[in-house]
């Protein structure tokens, strides 16, 4: 929701009311307040904003913020943004509920279902409640027992956001619950949400109760206990524990969760900021090779109308991550959309979290010039690699901005264009299993008795999604792909199976961009007749199915209706339309057979 759940109220005693929301939590974006205020805000941007941490301006002015200048920082912060403000009651505001309007939370969620059909209804709060923490004078809160309390940031948090000493919890404080009320917060807020028909909760700003461990015990314990309370709260009151953990990267998180298992995987997507786009592939990838084994990674959401929206709409399907979109309601690109999700709304996710190849794990793919970014995942029967140029743009940690490489120094390397190998290897299981045949024919490892592993597919079919290539490869051969500025390629990997002189490998839905995930399961053998075969692929169908095989089938069913299909003799590329039947997205069986030609067949060839 645009404003938070609860109103604050009016400001009284340590307790700050925001109202312009449209400036963030950032003196450099205020304007027009004062002439006090605009002098401060024109120095901080030209001494303060993106010098280093032990500059002397930077010093001064954190001296300042918490002594000369902290009064006005305070009504900075009240008036432009939302950061001061505090939890004082769990109702909602009287945008939300107001009984003399007939108007409450749940008739609002209701009329959400009732417009755009089965919802679910998330609800966002931080781990503390609200950014300013709990109110500490609210007589609806008073149970909570919240105290003033300033957050102590540790060195290397400062180093590498010096900001930190001067945010609106460093100016104005934090109300943070009494020892041993955090399930009485949690169940406060999730009760009222679950009773107004809301089915889950997205956790914000959970890293931020680190610093406030001072005095109570350390931050480990005060985020152990928050977290424990949060995760049994959401046990409680929302069905298959539905909860978005986020911004919640410090250890201390990340090693107390028990229950909820959803990990936001970066920061945020900034819409309004071209350089930060390539930047965000790069960090939700590489940070999911770590958070991958916690949890389920959370790429965000994103909108479908941006101007990089194919590039992220790629990274969300190989990253096997949620799909969702911040879509204004009315303006969506739905051709884009449906390269996603099917018909019935059902994403096609992939297995894991979408992690870097090995061949670049090592690689600067933001700032060296030369790497594409190689993401893989894995379906049911398919891999899927995704390779991306996100050259061009960083972080810069010293500025703490997202940094656009000048266009002469693209030109240099030829356009910003690089070259990405795309290898069935790159698909980590695909690759291990090269690796374990050939260990296991030098005698490097297994003995003890154990039964031989199935040796891995001598070939790979491999599909290029935008170029609509067919390649059938050995594990480790590769198809070059020269990639522009921010273009992408997906690959679909199928491992080739092969009885007598038949091959095949299932390749899904060819349209959408992790179509593999549509195969749920595959085979192929030889049966009588001798000389006849058969394979089956059982596939979410909706729309062109297909697969290599070779040679050509004499036929092709779908739930054993034969169908008409085309076949690409250069290539094998075998090709089905099925179009999906009504709202409902079924797995149909396809079923290839080969063998000799039926007797009317032989008949007529012969006359």
């Amino acid at each position: 929701l645009d404003t938070p759940l609860t109103a604050a109220g009016a400001a009284a005693g340590d307790d700050y009311v925001a109202g312009d929301e449209s400036t963030l939590n950032n003196p450099t974006l205020a304007n027009d307040t004062n002439a006090v205020v605009d002098w401060v805000c024109n120095w901080y941007r030209d001494h303060v904003d993106g010098a280093d941490r032990g500059a002397i301006a930077v010093r001064l002015w954190r001296g300042l913020a918490l002594t000369l200048l902290r009064p006005t920082l305070k009504s900075f912060f009240a008036e432009q943004t939302t950061f001061s403000k505090r939890l004082s009651a769990f109702r909602a505001n009287g945008k939300f509920e107001d009984p003399s309007a007939d108007r409450s939370l749940r008739s609002f969620v209701q009329s959400l279902r009732g417009e755009f059909g089965p919802l679910r209804v998330y609800c966002w709060h931080t781990l503390g409640g609200y950014w300013g923490g709990v109110c500490t004078s609210s007589p609806l809160t008073a149970h909570l027992a919240a105290a003033q309390h300033f957050p102590r940031p540790t060195d290397s948090l400062l180093e590498v956001e010096p900001a930190l000493g001067w945010d609106a919890a460093a100016v104005c404080g934090v109300g943070a619950v009494g020892e041993g009320r955090e399930i009485e917060l949690f169940h406060g807020i999730h009760s009222y949400l679950a009773e107004s028909g809301v089915d889950g909760v997205k956790v914000d700003a959970q890293s931020g109760l680190g610093p406030l461990g001072c005095g109570f015990g350390g931050g480990p314990r005060v985020v152990s206990r928050h977290v424990g309370a949060m995760e049994a709260s959401v046990g409680e009151h929302f069905r298959g524990n539905r909860c978005i953990n986020c911004m919640c990267h410090s250890s201390e998180n990340l090693y107390h969760y028990r229950e909820t298992s959803l990990l936001r995987a970066a920061d945020d997507f900034y819409p309004d900021e071209p350089a930060a786009q390539p930047v965000h592939l790069a960090h939700v990838s590489y940070n999911s090779l770590f958070l991958g084994e916690i949890g389920h990674v959370d790429w965000d959401m994103f909108t479908s109308t941006h101007s990089d929206a194919h590039m992220h709409a790629a990274a969300r399907a190989v990253g096997g991550c949620p799909i969702y979109v911040s879509d204004q309601p009315g303006e969506h690109d739905f051709d884009l959309l449906r390269t996603l999700v099917l018909p019935d709304g059902t994403a096609l996710l992939a297995r894991h979290a979408g992690r870097p190849t090995r061949d670049v794990l090592f690689s600067d793919v933001n700032a060296d010039g030369v790497s594409a970014l190689k993401i893989w995942n894995e379906n049911a029967c398919t891999g899927v690699v995704g390779a991306f140029n996100v050259q061009g743009a960083r972080w810069d940690r010293a500025t703490r901005r997202f940094e656009q490489a000048a266009a002469e120094e693209e030109e240099e390397e030829g356009g910003g264009a690089v070259t990405a190998l795309l290898r069935p290897a790159d698909v980590a299981p695909f690759g291990r299993r090269e690796i374990a045949a050939e260990e296991g024919e030098d005698g490097a490892r297994g003995g003890g008795g154990s039964s031989p592993a199935a040796p891995p597919p001598a070939e790979y079919a491999l599909y290029t999604h935008r170029a609509e290539g067919l390649r059938v490869l050995g594990a480790e051969d590769a198809v070059e792909v020269r990639l522009a500025a921010r273009e992408w390629e997906i690959a679909v990997v199928a491992p080739v199976r092969a009885e007598g002189e038949v091959r095949w490998a299932p390749l899904g839905l060819l349209d959408m961009l992790n179509g593999g995930g549509a195969v749920l399961s595959s085979s192929l053998a030889l049966s009588s007749p001798p000389g006849e075969a058969a394979a089956t692929a059982v596939v979410w169908a909706a729309g062109r199915i297909g697969a290599f095989a070779r040679p050509a089938p004499l036929e092709v069913c779908v739930d054993g209706s034969p169908v008409r299909f085309e076949y690409d003799e250069g290539s094998g590329l075998l090709t089905v339309n099925v179009a999906a039947d009504g709202a409902e997205v079924e797995p149909l069986e396809l079923r290839a057979r080969w063998g000799p030609p039926a007797e009317e067949e032989e008949e007529e060839q012969q006359s």
